[in-house]
């Protein structure tokens, strides 16, 4: 907790309040850069330890405290009734200074996945084990925010909260990619 003290309040708190203000819905969306690699961008402001051979820890932690204290703000302003928060990885890591420790962390099957969690209001705290993959973030995001989507999709993706299967558990990894990979038309798309 020391550490999360000494971080300022960052100008995503500032943005939340004046957005709250306008008394209007609206989409707060936000990109960190600070944790990628090769070896982070250690803002000045994280006073956690770096160690010898990588700041990504130090990157890592000052981050999620940030992430922690804007969920805080929100809840603080009122908003945590009517505020869907998600928290995702746009892609895997490339290759950094804590690779080895990553590639030790692998999942049981040996694949890298990426993360998504929701935070939505009225919605049971769960883990979904559904197979999915990045262009399925729409639709549950979408799904999320309560819009009705015709047959759990939107795009080619489904939703992870929906009940039919996505496309990597209808086709499997190697089909879906094969697809992709093999098409030029569905790459532009």
């Amino acid at each position: 907790q020391q550490h999360l003290l000494a971080l300022p309040r960052p100008e995503a708190q500032r943005e939340l309040a004046d957005l709250q203000a306008g008394g209007r819905p609206f989409v707060l969306s936000l990109l960190t850069v600070s944790t990628h690699g090769p070896d982070a961008m250690l803002d000045r402001s994280c006073a956690f330890p770096t160690t010898e051979g990588s700041t990504l820890p130090a990157a890592i932690y000052c981050t999620g405290c940030l992430v922690e204290g804007l969920i805080a703000e929100i809840d603080r302003l009122g908003l945590a009734d009517n505020t869907v928060v998600a928290v995702m990885s746009d892609h895997l890591a490339m290759r950094n200074t804590l690779e080895p420790a990553i590639t030790a962390y692998e999942s049981a099957d040996g694949v890298r996945r990426n993360f998504m969690t929701l935070i939505v209001p009225g919605r049971a705290p769960g883990r979904i084990d559904k197979p999915g993959t990045m262009i399925d973030v729409y639709p549950t995001l979408l799904d999320a925010l309560g819009y009705e989507l015709e047959n759990d999709r939107a795009n080619m993706g489904i939703s992870l909260l929906g009940a039919r299967p996505t496309l990597l558990a209808s086709m499997g990894a190697e089909q879906l990619n094969a697809a992709v990979k093999g098409n030029y038309h569905l790459q532009s798309y």
